[in-house]
């Protein structure tokens, strides 16, 4: 057996060419097909990593307004708190994701904080190096200044002192003790953003967004979660039903007397693994079918390889024959070849998987979190491994089929040469149709993914990025009613001034928001009606905003400084709003009702619509803004910005109690919140281009095999006068309809998906993406590049060969 694997490989290296190709091929394809099945068993078979995973449920909140969504995915304090309570809970925590300062005498580090019951750290399984978790609230209005601490916090900050249990840290103004550190096993459950992990734990109550007051239902925010364990006798949909009537008394009751009388709450509970999971099932899908895909193109063109190389080396089988080798013995000859190639093939998958999950990882973690867990398992390289040893055999059988030993035998006895005997035009037009077809079908994916990742990395936010930050405060109380709503204006007005004063900066203005975010919502209509009126996300602003942004205005005027000053009843809203109202310029001055009718407002503008990541443009209307918040906007020159140090020192002028919390570029923000679409791009292109350049490489390799195989017949169209350009302009008629038949078979593909995966079936050609069609136009251009290219040049090789030299002489 050693001698018969050694002559198999020498026949390897001897056809080099071939053998690198093929190599080539079924390496990237069984490299990405690995990839792909690892990251489709992380996410949609591997449990998570938390105790009684299965029964995890977070709960979502939502306010309808005459059954129309009017805000999803937030719930109130109040709220969250009370549903934790609920019996259809075994155990379950409210939670608050915000970051806190640590105040130390060098620095005042930003910590990533998470607020909750004690319960949150069994629920999660999170387990102790040091100490344990803090002691629960003694009523509903008081907490006890407790925190625990996260392994890296602990390294990172306390030098992993062993004595740190019973010390204190003080996070914002007051001192917490110490009750607990983390192991570094512990994960927790990312439900507010994917890769935030916590670096300290508080009560729930400790956070200052927490406010269990009467009246304080509305108060809803999206960091706001519940993480329960649902009990074995409820359903999801028992549970949702169950809570939602009490929380909807509550809110009704608050809002007797507000504009917000008419709405009501909705809950709904969401396992945590569709919650942690997210768009990830869909790409985990998206990636395995398109690496299924690969392979498909891989296998076309490795089979159509293997069979005009055996009908190349048909003598020298039929020599074999006639001396007496038998069947079994050129099927073992064949087995060894094809099984060594698809060893070596499968050894090169593996690293081209490692090096895939690993550019996945640094793409994908921040986006997908369960990404960073990522690793070849034993089970996939053993699957993958038996399927090569399968279809390596099989390989072998097809090309022994194809040998017609008889004629061969009988052909080199009546010779005495054995005649070259011709692979069947049908075969041949077969394998290069089913080629084509495959690579037209995953190139048109993948384009059309490209497309879509590259339009919404290229699309303009509607404002000037760059240069721009946010500022954002920390205050130790957010008290805007009576005496202090002066002093509070006073200051907000002071620290702008000086603020624009900074030699760095350019301007500056006030904002209740980050450009790119929203939160609260606007009710804006013509005319006083509830039935059509718009619901817009408010945004408040001081007059130098849009300067500041560099956001434009179409039309109208932004607001002056006394109208800031005096809180005046003006508004601008966006284009995507001034569409719906049926508003152009020239309604600039007219009256717009919001939800108080003897309260309206004056349209003074109508600016540029803001491109919301993963969202594009949303309703939204601006209104005036003049109280101390916690965010201002900051342009500064370019490359240069005021240091942390700067601010602190402004800030604590005005205010000695508050500090920077955070100082944002705007532009880091966009990155961040485009990380999905740059992983779909950098996927999506990679396996464009491996299908497309497995494509080539063996539709380059059939037509040459092809050509030489027809040298004779080659010779006798020039022989009766056919010119080198005109033979080439033949063959490249002969490519283009193959790729007719392909585009054809690639049309039926799609409509045949279409028909299987639509509800509404061909219904939904009517609905067809743009971006699909496109990227249909772009793989049909490739792929017909690719075929022409390949056609021209092993034409021109063989023609201008020295044999065919000999022959026209």
């Amino acid at each position: 057996m050693g001698y018969l694997i050694l002559q198999a490989w020498r026949s390897l290296r001897h056809h080099r060419v071939f053998s690198l190709n093929v190599l080539f091929i079924l390496a990237v394809s069984i490299g990405a097909l690995m990839a792909a099945i690892t990251l489709y068993l992380q996410v949609m078979v591997k449990p998570l990593p938390y105790p009684h995973a299965e029964h995890l449920y977070s709960v979502k909140g939502h306010i309808y307004h005459q059954d129309k969504p009017f805000y999803s995915n937030a719930l109130s304090a109040v709220a969250a708190f009370d549903i934790a309570q609920e019996s259809v809970f075994d155990l379950a925590s409210p939670l608050v994701y915000h970051d806190i300062l640590m105040i130390t005498e060098q620095a005042s580090p930003r910590l990533n904080a998470t607020f909750g019951f004690a319960t949150l750290f069994e629920l999660m399984g999170m387990e102790f190096e040091l100490g344990g978790p803090f002691s629960e609230p003694s009523s509903r209005n008081a907490f006890n200044h407790e925190v625990v601490v996260s392994y890296t916090f602990w390294q990172n900050q306390l030098a992993g002192a062993s004595d740190v249990i019973g010390t204190t840290i003080r996070l914002r103004e007051q001192s917490y003790r110490i009750t607990g550190v983390l192991t570094q096993q512990s994960q927790e459950a990312e439900l507010y953003q994917p890769g935030r992990f916590s670096e300290v734990y508080l009560p729930f109550l400790a956070s200052n967004w927490v406010d269990l007051m009467p009246g304080n239902s509305g108060a809803i925010r999206p960091q706001i979660k519940v993480l329960g364990r649902l009990n074995n006798q409820f359903s999801a949909n028992q549970a949702a039903q169950l809570i939602t009537p009490q929380q909807q008394q509550t809110f009704k009751q608050d809002h007797l007397n507000t504009p917000f009388k008419d709405h009501e709450v909705r809950f709904e509970l969401v396992s945590l693994k569709e919650q942690l999971h997210g768009k990830s099932e869909s790409t985990s899908h998206t990636l395995l079918l398109a690496a299924i895909g690969l392979l498909l193109i891989a296998l076309v063109n490795v089979l159509a390889l293997f069979i005009m190389r055996v009908t190349e080396q048909q003598k020298k089988l039929a020599i074999e024959m006639a001396l007496g080798a038998t069947p079994r013995q050129v099927f073992t000859q064949l087995l060894l070849q094809t099984g060594l190639l698809f060893f070596i093939s499968y050894l090169l998958g593996n690293a081209i998987a490692y090096i895939l999950l690993q550019q996945v990882q640094f793409w994908g973690s921040d986006e997908f979190s369960l990404l960073s867990r990522l690793a070849l398992s034993w089970p996939v390289q053993l699957a993958v491994l038996g399927l090569c040893v399968g279809l390596a055999i099989v390989f072998a059988l097809i090309a022994l089929l194809n040998l017609n030993a008889k004629q061969l035998i009988l052909s080199l006895r009546q010779s005495g040469k054995g005649a070259a005997q011709q692979l069947s035009t049908a075969i041949k037009q077969g394998l290069l149709v089913a080629q084509l077809t495959l690579a037209l079908l995953l190139v048109a994916a993948m384009s059309s993914i490209m497309l879509w990742s590259w339009q919404a990395l290229n699309t303009p936010l509607g404002f000037n990025e760059q240069n721009l930050y946010l500022l954002q405060l920390e205050l130790p109380d957010f008290d805007y009613n009576g005496e202090v709503y002066a002093a509070k204006k006073h200051q907000a007005l002071a620290l702008l001034t000086a603020i624009q004063q900074l030699p760095e900066v350019n301007s500056a203005a006030l904002a209740m928001d980050h450009p790119l975010e929203y939160a609260w919502f606007s009710a804006v209509n013509t005319e006083f009606n509830e039935a059509t009126q718009i619901n817009a996300y408010g945004h408040g602003i001081s007059a130098a905003f849009f300067n500041t942004t560099e956001q434009t205005i179409f039309a109208g005027r932004t607001f002056s400084d006394d109208e800031v000053n005096n809180g005046a009843r003006v508004m601008l809203i966006n284009q995507t709003v001034a569409n719906k109202l049926g508003l152009t310029y020239q309604d600039i001055g007219r009256t717009l009702y919001s939800r108080q009718p003897d309260q309206p407002y004056t349209l003074i503008g109508i600016v540029k619509d803001i491109h919301q990541p993963n969202v594009g443009p949303i309703d939204r209307v601006y209104l005036p803004v003049n109280f101390y918040h916690t965010h201002t906007l900051i342009r500064t020159q370019n490359g240069i910005k005021p240091s942390i140090n700067t601010l602190n020192k402004l800030i604590q002028q005005l205010n000695p109690q508050a500090r920077v919390l955070a100082f944002i570029s705007v532009a880091d923000f966009k990155s961040a919140a485009f990380k999905y679409q740059r992983l779909a791009l950098w996927s999506s292109f990679l396996l464009g281009s491996f299908a497309l350049l497995i494509a080539a490489s063996g539709i380059y390799s059939l037509l040459n095999y092809q050509h030489t195989l027809s040298r004779a017949q080659m010779g006798m169209h020039l022989l009766l006068g056919a010119t080198t350009s005109r033979f080439i302009v033949l063959q490249a008629i002969a490519m283009l309809s193959l790729l007719l038949k392909a585009c054809f078979l690639l049309v039926v593909c799609i409509g045949l998906l279409f028909l299987l995966s639509a509800p509404n079936g061909f219904a939904s050609w009517l609905t067809i993406n743009a971006l699909i069609i496109k990227g249909i136009i772009v793989s049909v251009l490739l792929v017909a590049a690719v075929l022409l290219i390949s056609a021209w040049h092993t034409s021109r090789a063989l023609l201008t060969s020295w044999p065919m030299h000999n022959l026209r002489s």
